[in-house]
């Protein structure tokens, strides 16, 4: 899947948004990137450092 934007003018290919995201992107110049989840414990984390730091302190 292609993750580039040129610049956001209009021709996003972020995928899986609908039309009044991509607008509110282009309008703003904002890009979107997709980001790792890590899960632990039914906790969701966005830094592996975090997710192993508990994993660490409960035992594994």
């Amino acid at each position: 899947m292609d993750k580039s934007t040129a610049g956001n003018g209009g021709s996003c290919r972020c995928g899986g948004i609908d039309a009044a995201e991509r607008e509110t992107l282009d309008r703003y110049a904002i890009t979107r990137v997709p980001a790792a989840t890590y899960l632990r414990d039914g906790y969701r984390y966005t830094s592996l450092a975090d997710a192993v730091a508990l994993a660490r302190r409960s035992g594994m």
